[in-house]
């Protein structure tokens, strides 16, 4: 019985070094020392670890272009459609002070403004996020002169109408409007003064909401058309970076004990459904041969 547990704790211990091998050899050909699989993947972690401001995925503020566009060949009606287009782009450089002067040159080229910039980290662990408002005739130039700084690892680009919006802003501007220059009116009229100055102050909120509906509008004037570029650049830190022979060992050992353990329960799973499904089958047979015997007697 002994001889039977210690076969039995060899066979494990056997399953488990093969296992633990394997996850060595694994890692020594897919993770070598400065293979840039390593740099990428922790990199990608630093990313995700991060606590600085991703205000990339969100814009300081909305920029909008427009086109127009014939809605009637015979009458040649031109209608104005506005639209916001976005990209969003990530990247990391091992040449950041170098890559930083290139975007910085390729915004003076294509006559972008900056609209929003922010810089953390230290050397060696620096950061950079620009909110670029580009002319929308040189927005696909410049997002493919972008793609060429460092090495790129996401990218987005998005484009929504806005030309309800905007016709629902002005329609809203106008009934406000219509509105106020209608209580301008009664003022001429004989009338309290308590009266009159409530009158007044129902005049100046709607001043106020004709003044905020109006920064909104301005935000579509053909002077303000822009498209946004959202780009941030991190600095890649791990380049030249060695992996530890402990951290392989701790790894590995990591990852043998969590799929050992998953498969010596799989294991042991499918062998208690098969001793189930012989157990049944047995007793099938069983009630098979009584019933066998019952019609022969009958």
């Amino acid at each position: 019985m002994k001889k039977r547990w210690v076969r039995g704790l060899l066979l494990l211990l056997c399953g488990f070094l093969l296992f633990f091998v394997f996850r060595l050899i694994y890692g020594f050909v897919y993770y070598p020392d400065n293979s840039e699989e390593q740099q990428q993947t922790n990199y990608m972690n630093l990313v995700n670890q991060s606590n600085m401001d991703e205000g990339q995925t969100l814009s300081l503020r909305k920029n909008y272009a427009s086109y127009k566009q014939k809605s009637n060949v015979q009458e040649s009606i031109s209608v104005d459609q506005k639209y916001e287009k976005k990209a969003t782009m990530n990247s990391y450089s091992s040449k950041y002070d170098e890559d930083v002067d290139k975007i910085k040159n390729i915004i003076d080229k294509n006559n972008a403004l900056i609209q929003y910039e922010n810089r953390s980290g230290l050397d060696g662990n620096r950061n950079l996020f620009l909110s670029i408002g580009v002319p929308p005739d040189n927005f696909d130039i410049m997002v493919e002169e972008i793609k060429k700084i460092g090495r790129l690892n996401y990218i987005q680009i998005n484009k929504n109408d806005k030309t309800n919006e905007y016709k629902e802003l002005n329609a809203k501007i106008k009934s406000l409007v219509k509105s106020r220059d209608a209580l301008i009116n009664l003022k001429n009229m004989q009338a309290k003064v308590e009266e009159l100055i409530q009158l007044e102050e129902k005049i100046l909120v709607l001043e106020n909401q004709i003044q905020d509906l109006g920064v909104n509008l301005g935000q579509y004037d053909a002077e303000n058309e822009f498209c946004t570029v959202d780009f941030t650049l991190k600095e890649n830190i791990f380049k030249g970076q060695k992996i530890g022979i402990m951290q392989r060992l701790l790894v590995g050992l990591e990852w043998t004990v969590k799929s050992y353990a998953l498969f010596i329960f799989t294991f042991l799973m499918g062998f208690l459904l098969l001793l189930v499904i012989f157990k049944l089958l047995e007793k099938l047979k069983i009630i098979k041969s009584i019933l066998d015997k019952l019609d022969k007697g009958q």
